[in-house]
């Protein structure tokens, strides 16, 4: 209780509060009017402001293959124009090539998912899809499986500790007839190799498998073959049956090792007619050794171009000491060999006789003992034949204009040895800012002198 003396001062504030907070609401409701008329203005301003724009003037189809040319190099771009104006809006979901691209990464997607299969309007969509719980797979069975004959790229991230009894969407693509199927990846720990689009894949040609071969496409169209850590489980004679299968493979990528490959210590040869590229990367050093010389042993591949090495040491090449006298025999048609964070300590011989018709030579990475070992064996023989005498490119991208890895004449001495022997370096690869270096005469000319014997290149990752 306020006593009476306090209570008649309360009084008019009171008042005064109730006046000011009806006065507040009526600001705050015109306000709120001002706010929605604004709106409104300021929509016909753009609407005017877009009408008058360059791009108001581009008919409709062609701003859908601008979309489409965009949406090629960049993901998630059917989204951006989707929300900027309304007729880009318009465009964009009446141009069904642009929701083709469908990622489910869980469940809670399933709208998403069903926005981009309803815009996509039929046709051939790719998919990704991640499955980690029995949710995801009810989802994905009664959202994809009726029109998985559609796809056109698909991806699975098969969860490891799934049960096997709850792999109903795999199962489900054991008799799958995917007739537009152009390319497969699957990454999964679980289990033994199962052969799936049993119906028939005839486009496709791109593989990749990623932990273990659980799910085995038919591979005799296949052209591409990547194999990531992979760990098999049914044996070398599983194994064996599939690289038989691959009468169309052109590229092998394997990398971090291929577990079954350590206890195959008799593999029978295995032709791979059509191969012209094989990649090996040794992630895990423990299985370096044996990948590498099991493929070297097991695959004859007569139209073999391009080899490359990646983080491999002494050790898991010294096989080769024994194999070199095979020559050309082996691969004779590799003429390209690339070798990244190549580490050696020990002679080069008995590796570039084993490859002696390459006449390109890429050496990635900063071992200054690799390169300037390789410098010095280019230009000498303990033997009547020069290493690599039809060598005419090489490739230094990771080197210095001035390395302190290596002595400062042995580049140059090298370009030099081979035009006196008549087995010149016609192109050498360096690094973009090398060249211009060069190009521009610094640093000293004296240094830059042996530069007009070669032809210089900028290294291009995605070129030579």
């Amino acid at each position: 209780m306020v006593t009476s003396p306090y209570a008649q001062q309360l009084e008019p504030l009171s008042l005064k509060l109730q006046e000011m907070g009806a006065a507040r609401e009526m600001l705050l409701a015109k306000l709120a009017d001002l706010e929605a008329a604004m709106r409104i203005v300021q929509h016909d301003y753009n609407v005017i402001f877009n009408s008058a724009s360059i791009m108001a003037k581009i008919p409709d189809e062609i701003l859908a293959t601008i979309f489409e040319q965009a949406h090629s190099c960049e993901d998630g771009l059917e989204l951006q124009v989707s929300q900027l104006t309304h007729r880009w809006r318009e465009v964009a979901l009446c141009t069904p090539r642009l929701w083709c691209k469908v990622r489910v990464s869980s469940y809670k997607q399933a709208d998403l998912a069903a926005l981009y299969l309803d815009r996509s309007k039929g046709l051939p969509f790719d998919l990704t899809i991640s499955i980690k719980s029995t949710d995801d797979e009810a989802l994905f069975c009664g959202m994809f499986l009726n029109r998985i004959h559609l796809c056109r790229r698909l991806t699975i991230n098969l969860k490891s500790d799934l049960p096997k009894e709850e792999r109903d969407f795999v199962d489900h693509l054991v008799s799958a007839t995917l007739p537009l199927l152009k390319s497969f990846e699957m990454s999964c720990l679980y289990g033994a190799p199962t052969d799936i689009f049993t119906g028939g894949t005839p486009l496709l040609t791109d593989v990749r498998l990623s932990k273990s071969l659980h799910c085995l496409p038919p591979l005799h169209s296949i052209t591409t073959l990547r194999l990531v850590g992979v760990h098999t489980y049914s044996g070398p004679e599983k194994w064996r049956d599939m690289l038989l299968s691959l009468t169309s493979l052109i590229s092998l990528e394997v990398v971090d090792g291929i577990e079954i490959l350590n206890q195959w210590e008799s593999p029978a040869v295995i032709k791979l007619p059509a191969l012209q590229s094989l990649c090996v990367k040794a992630v895990n050093a423990r299985n370096n050794q044996s990948v590498f010389r099991c493929l070297y042993d097991t695959i004859d591949a007569p139209l073999l171009e391009c080899l490359s090495l990646e983080s491999f040491i002494d050790e898991d090449l010294v096989f080769l000491k024994e194999s070199w006298p095979l020559g050309a025999t082996k691969f004779p048609a590799l003429r390209t060999l690339t070798l990244s964070d190549f580490e050696t300590h020990e002679p080069l011989c008995p590796f570039m006789r084993t490859f002696p018709n390459v006449q390109t030579v890429m050496v990635k990475g900063r071992s200054g003992s690799t390169m300037q070992r390789l410098l010095q064996l280019l230009q000498y023989s303990e033997t009547a034949q020069t290493h690599w005498p039809v060598l005419r490119c090489l490739g230094l991208p990771d080197l210095w204009l001035l390395d302190e890895r290596i002595p400062p004449g042995l580049l140059p001495d090298c370009i030099a040895s081979r035009m006196r022997l008549d087995q010149p370096i016609e192109t050498l690869v360096l690094a973009a800012d090398v060249v211009d270096d060069a190009l521009m005469g610094m640093p000293a000319n004296d240094v830059l002198s042996w530069f007009h014997s070669v032809r210089l290149v900028k290294y291009d990752e995605e070129g030579v």
